[in-house]
């Protein structure tokens, strides 16, 4: 399980992280999580029957092609939401309500309520400190009652203000380099886009300019290219990983500069 979140945690971590949450983020966030833990024809799937809710009264729906439906329709008014946190709560609230796998549901809504944070850059959630009954009373009041208040008050008081004061706390005592992590996922774009097409010297530098003009910050851009150079520099076999570049790309980017 703990590996599981690892994997999940990675991809919404390492990918550029587009503008709406589709079903595909959505389905490949429930395989990561669900992988080993549920039948393999139901793990990145929505499930074709029915479950039940322990400790509840309240029925999902049944219906698949229903359950799709409503869940396109979830994903599909989550994009319209603007600010970050309206919508993490939001999708905290309606993948919770649909249950829409087999099981590991509330897993998969919790994680992809950070989806929002983590694409503007905000702390992320994490329910780490609340307790489980206090959680699930607030669900069950989601279910039954559709009241969304204790909920509400898990979220913002006993999870995320918490969140950031530890967030806070970690960030003085082990220090920060807020360009390297806000521009991570971009850098390494650029990374893999430098190796495979072999830039160096002026187009290089040609192809920073045009890819740094709107993405990076004016304040940010020497500090964002310094630190890419420093990552082309200690380029080797264990530092592309995750970059989508093969060890042969690298020997012939390698050879090409060195020469």
């Amino acid at each position: 399980m703990i590996l599981n979140h690892k994997e999940a945690i990675r991809y919404l971590v390492d990918r550029e992280m587009p503008s709406d949450i589709s079903m595909k983020t959505l389905l490949t966030v429930h395989y990561l999580l669900s992988d080993g833990l549920v039948d393999t024809r139901y793990s990145g799937a929505v499930r074709d029957y029915g479950v039940r809710i322990g400790g509840s009264t309240f029925v999902p729906f049944e219906d698949h092609k229903r359950l799709t439906l409503f869940l396109e329709r979830v994903l599909s008014l989550a994009s319209q939401i603007r600010d970050p946190y309206e919508q993490s709560f939001f999708l905290l609230v309606h993948l919770s309500y649909l249950q829409p796998f087999v099981d590991v549901n509330k897993r998969v809504a919790r994680l992809c309520s950070n989806i929002p944070l983590i694409r503007h850059n905000l702390v992320p959630l994490s329910f780490n400190d609340v307790n489980r009954s206090d959680y699930l009373s607030a669900i069950i009041a989601v279910y039954e009652l559709c009241d969304v208040r204790p909920l509400v008050d898990l979220y913002l008081f006993f999870s995320y203000l918490r969140t950031c004061a530890q967030y806070d706390a970690t960030v003085v005592a082990l220090g920060f380099d807020e360009v390297r992590v806000k521009y991570r996922a971009f850098r390494r774009q650029l990374l893999q886009a430098i190796i495979q097409r072999k830039l160096r010297e002026e187009s290089l530098n040609a192809f920073l300019a045009e890819q740094t003009a709107e993405r990076i910050e004016p304040h940010h851009r020497l500090k964002f290219q310094d630190d890419l150079f420093d990552d082309l520099k200690g380029l080797n076999e264990i530092k592309i990983r995750g970059l989508g570049v093969t060890l042969l790309e690298l020997n012939n980017y390698l050879e090409l500069i060195n020469n």
